[in-house]
């Protein structure tokens, strides 16, 4: 049987605020997931596990890709 996992509203927000836009390039660029996996999480709808693991293994790279001062280097620049 398939694991499935549902996620909260606040995570789902979460993840949603780390998106440039919400558009079909940007979900497989960042999460690796098409809109229909998007629109199942948006519901609160259950998704495979394994799903689950490679967004938060994406989510998880892109934080550390990002260079510590980066939010204050974009306030500086403002």
């Amino acid at each position: 049987m398939i694991q499935t996992i549902t996620i909260s509203l606040e995570r789902f927000e979460a993840l949603k605020s780390a998106l440039p836009a919400i558009t079909r390039e940007h979900l497989t660029d960042v999460y690796g997931i098409s809109e229909t996996t998007w629109t199942k999480l948006r519901k609160g709808e259950p998704i495979k596990l394994k799903t689950w693991e490679r967004i938060q293994a994406r989510l998880a790279r892109r934080i550390q890709a990002t260079p510590p001062n980066f939010d204050t280097a974009r306030s500086e620049a403002a």
